[in-house]
This record gives C-alpha cells, sequence and structure tokens, in this order.
C-alpha cells in the first residue's frame, strides 16, 4: 500500500515541476505585449500612436497627432492641462483591436475597440467595450485625426 502513495507522490510532484518549468519557458518565448506593428506613415500606425501617447499621458504628443484644420489655442489647453487618471483608468487592464480599416484617398477611417477590465475584488469585477471610429486625413505626407477631437475616455 505504501508503494501505490509514493508513486502517486513521486507522479503528483514530476506533473507539478513539469508545470513549473513549462511555465518559466513560457515567460521567455511569449510575446507579453502582443502589439501589432503598422506600416510607418500609416493611418493604423498613427491612431496607435495617439492611443500610446494617453495611456501615457503625454497629452502634447497626443494633440500633435490632430489635424491643423481641428485645432485651437482652448483645445490644446485642454490637451495639455490634462491630469493623470482623468480619461485613463490606471487601475484598469485594456486590450485595443482594430476593428476596421477604410483608406480612401486622403481620407481614412480606423475603428478601434477598446475592452476594458476593472477587478477591485474577488466578486467585484467589471469589463465593458467602447467603440471609437476615427477620422483620419492626410497632410502633405503625414496622417492626422479629425474625428474626434477629444481624448477618448477608456
Amino acid at each position: 500500500m505504501k508503494r501505490n502513495s509514493d508513486k502517486l507522490l513521486i507522479a503528483m510532484l514530476s506533473g507539478i515541476g513539469l508545470f513549473i518549468v513549462l511555465g518559466i519557458v513560457a515567460l521567455f518565448f511569449i510575446d507579453r505585449n502582443g502589439e501589432t506593428e503598422y506600416p510607418a506613415g500609416s493611418p493604423e500606425a498613427l491612431t496607435q500612436s495617439y492611443l500610446k501617447a494617453l495611456e501615457d499621458n503625454d497629452w502634447e504628443k497626443a494633440y500633435s497627432y490632430l489635424s491643423e484644420s481641428v485645432k485651437d489655442f482652448r483645445m490644446r489647453e485642454a490637451y495639455v492641462n490634462r491630469k493623470s487618471g482623468g480619461y485613463i483608468q490606471d487601475d484598469a487592464s485594456r486590450r485595443l483591436v482594430l476593428e476596421s480599416s477604410e483608406i480612401k484617398d486622403a481620407e481614412a477611417k480606423i475603428v478601434i475597440s477598446i475592452s476594458t477590465f476593472r477587478s477591485s475584488g474577488p466578486l467585484q469585477t467589471s469589463d465593458y467595450t467602447t467603440r471609437i471610429d476615427f477620422r483620419l486625413r492626410k497632410e502633405g505626407d503625414e496622417w492626422k485625426i479629425t474625428s474626434p477631437t477629444y481624448p477618448p475616455h477608456f
């Protein structure tokens, strides 16, 4: 009887060891960021850069991605004077997904879905998805955002 329990214990410990080794290997080989890289100069890349700037609370940089046709003094002040956490919820995890991309001549429409997950305890979680339609226009050699002109809330 003791032999069977020893074999069972060895099998269980071996299984646990295997899971630990697989977990360590996965840490080194799985792309944690999982971020898609878009071609430089594309409307998708500009939208991605804009959203990164917002997430990093780099309001001046985010403002620079807007089209000259929609910028004004009050809007610039609104971007530059943003406080951290006003639009970006730091205690939430987010997943941004490019839903669609339409480019026609010098106009583009990029649709992004932002899924947000928050947990304030084991039984207190919330999950919601926001869809944002970005409109862009080519100005010279660069794409610029014409809409929305406000920082999206996510």
